[in-house]
């Protein structure tokens, strides 16, 4: 045994440890020479009922460093009356999480009735919508016009309710079990990741979902160049706060933190999977924002919506993965009415926003000279996804069919990726419905089934097939 001038206990092999509780406290006794050393931690006595893991404990005595003990002597002592608060402290504690959690389910008891009797009111407003529209033939045609609106605005209502008083739900038995575990132990992060994820969801505007992401980095299959610009953008969000606060760099500045990207390229060539493994790295959500929905005819309403998205991305701690990117950070052009000038000030707030994100936002686009370079001054990484190559296409086979399918001998992934030069998406599709034809027939999956399904992929491509191979297995 050996202790540090800290007063940290620390076990040596050499030293034989005893132990025992004295009226005044917990005593530990050993024999050898006390030495101070490196401190490391130990796990020390504790009284039952104080909770999980080691106990934090205050020493009342401890020997000097240099002393001399012999085997019974007194080496160190802990104070019984903070062992004793301790336990009080946390029991005091486990009795707050109880009154926390029977509330909780009071107010969801609550809440369910009263949201129950909402959605019995819109779906009987509905059924009175439906009955008035089956008039339609014998009114007249405003009053028709009427009707068909009422009944478009009563269904959207219902549906609106039944999806935000479920996601609510979800929500408040989140909240539950986060407080369930936090009864048992320590909070860390991943107690309440499921609460975050699923309050998050009740305030998704429509065109936004937020996903937990699955897929690790061995199904994304990329250059080894588009893998170290992924591998540098994680670790410079995982590394700033060492580098832009302990070392100082760009102080002051706007826009230091966080990580701005633009993955372009072809269809199908890995962009919105990179964005999932990344998210997965990080171990956060990815928000996904479907452009087209989010932007709006309306003057106001794109920044609204938009403005929710950074609010809900920054909330959820999320990946932000803008899809077809060029629709909202597009070239500005030049003014000539109002509705450019309106499109200008658009793109200028999309600007201000992007640039106070603090955590990792992904612009994707298949054209990548339609992003305004103003956006590009700003992005710490531009990612290229070309269509992948020989030896990425026999890789991206190997990939997507799986270890555990029934492959058969004439199936040869290097002469598929030799003759079929196509993205990975649709090498996925190919491999997908190989193996439900196989499953069909009953067999193993062929080189027959392979081949039929690349044919429809080209097809659904609009392209050319390149024909089958030659030989007796084609």
């Amino acid at each position: 045994m050996r202790v540090t001038r800290a007063g940290i206990v620390a076990l040596a092999l050499a030293a034989p440890l005893s132990g025992r509780a004295s009226g005044n406290g917990v005593a530990l006794r050993l024999q050898g020479a006390v030495e101070p050393v490196r401190s490391h931690p130990v796990i020390v006595p504790r009284m039952a009922g104080s909770g999980p893991g080691p106990g934090t404990l205050v020493i009342v005595h401890l020997a000097k460093p240099g002393t001399r003990v012999k085997r019974g002597d007194l080496l160190i002592e802990f104070d019984r009356q903070a062992q004793i608060k301790t336990a009080h402290d946390r029991q005091a504690e486990y009795r707050d999480f109880v009154e926390q959690i029977n509330r909780k389910r009071g107010e969801q008891l609550t809440a369910a009735a009263h949201e129950e009797a909402e959605v019995k009111k819109a779906e009987n407003a509905l059924k009175s919508a439906e009955l008035e529209v089956l008039k339609n033939e014998i009114v007249p045609p405003i009053t028709a016009e009427q009707n068909t609106l009422s009944l478009d605005e009563a269904r959207a209502k219902a549906n609106q309710l039944r999806q935000t008083f479920a996601l609510r739900r979800k929500a408040d038995a989140a909240d539950v079990r986060a407080l369930e575990l936090l009864e048992r132990r320590p909070a860390v992060a991943h107690d309440v990741t499921a609460s975050v994820r699923a309050r998050a969801g009740v305030a998704l505007a429509p065109g936004v979902k937020l996903l937990r992401p699955t897929a690790g980095r061995d199904s994304l299959v990329v250059t080894p160049e588009v893998g170290t610009q992924l591998d540098e953008a994680v670790a410079r969000l995982v590394y700033q706060s060492r580098v832009l606060d302990d070392w100082g760099f760009l102080a002051g500045r706007p826009g230091a933190r966080g990580v701005r990207m633009l993955f372009t390229g072809p269809p199908g060539t890995g962009k919105t999977l990179s964005a999932e493994v990344m998210a997965r790295t990080l171990d956060i959500d990815l928000l996904v924002v479907d452009v087209s929905r989010v932007v709006s005819k309306w003057i106001g309403e794109t920044e609204k919506n938009l403005a929710q998205v950074f609010e809900v991305a920054a909330r959820a701690q999320a990946v932000l993965f803008f899809d077809e990117a060029d629709a909202l950070f597009g070239k500005r052009t030049e003014v000539a009415d109002a509705h450019d000038r309106y499109a200008n000030l658009e793109t200028a707030f999309l600007l201000a926003r992007l640039e106070r994100f603090d955590g990792l936002a992904i612009l994707s686009t298949n054209l990548r000279q339609n992003i305004d370079p103003a956006f590009t001054r700003r992005l710490e990484f531009v990612v290229e996804f070309d269509e992948p190559g020989l030896q990425e296409r026999e890789e991206l086979w190997r990939c997507h069919l799986p270890a555990g399918a029934p492959l058969d001998a004439d199936v040869d992934v290097g002469e598929l990726a030799a003759l079929y030069p196509i993205v990975g998406a649709l090498i996925r599709n190919a491999a997908v419905a190989a193996g439900f034809l196989a499953a069909t027939e009953g067999t193993p999956i062929r080189r027959a089934h392979v081949l039929h399904a690349v044919r429809r992929e080209y097809a659904k491509a609009g392209r050319a097939f390149p024909g089958v191979p030659t030989g007796p297995s084609a």
